[in-house]
Order: C-alpha cells, then structure tokens, then sequence
C-alpha cells in the first residue's frame, strides 16, 4: 500500500501569524487532491490542548474546512500540553496514535498506526 505523508514544523519562537495559516491551507488544499490515504505531521507549536485559544481554534477550523481531522488528544511536550500532530482525512479510519517518550528531549513525539 502506500500513502503521502507531508511533515511540518513551525518554529515555537515565532508567534502564530495569519501567514501560518495561508500557507498551512494551501498545503492541505494540495493533500485534499490526493487519492491516496494522508498523513499531515508535526510539531505545530500551537497550544492545541486549549481549545479556547484562538490559534488553536483557527487552526482546527482550517482542517475542518479542508476536509481533515487531528488525532492527537494528549500531551506531547513535557511543559505545554500538545504541540504535535497527526492530521488525516475526516473520510480515512482514525489512525492509532500513542505518544512515544524516548527519554531524548522534552517531546514525545506521536507513534501512528494504521488501522487493518
């Protein structure tokens, strides 16, 4: 089998700009037209464990919009909450996440699955 998988990191230096977004849109409008299963991941240094943040809203509604989901659902960093992601199509089975601490930084990078 085979599948696309697109990896992202923004920079936790930086604040979240409108920029992100533009550009983290385009990129899923480009994914979307795949026929194969996608794999968004990534250290997204948005703050996704709060709900009520407005980048982390933002950032949920631009994957709704495009047709895709997250599946982390804990923590991946030692000191605030999730930052990691594993983003799929909302049409694909959900992938098994588990977060991996390999005792080599303070992230615990997500493991994924895929369901048979």
């Amino acid at each position: 089998s085979s599948c696309i998988a697109a990896v992202i990191y923004r920079p936790g230096s930086e604040r979240v700009t409108s920029a992100f977004f533009d550009a983290l849109s385009d990129v899923l409008d480009r994914l979307a037209t795949f026929s194969d299963p996608v794999f968004l991941v990534g250290d997204m240094n948005v703050r996704l464990d709060r709900p009520t943040d407005a980048s982390a809203c933002e950032f949920t509604e631009v994957l709704a919009a495009h047709g895709f989901s997250n599946h982390v659902t804990s923590a991946t960093h030692d000191l605030v909450g999730a930052l990691d992601v594993v983003v799929t199509r909302a049409d694909m089975p959900p992938p098994i996440v588990e977060i991996v601490d390999a005792g080599l930084s303070d992230h615990r990078p997500p493991s994924v699955g895929v369901r048979q």
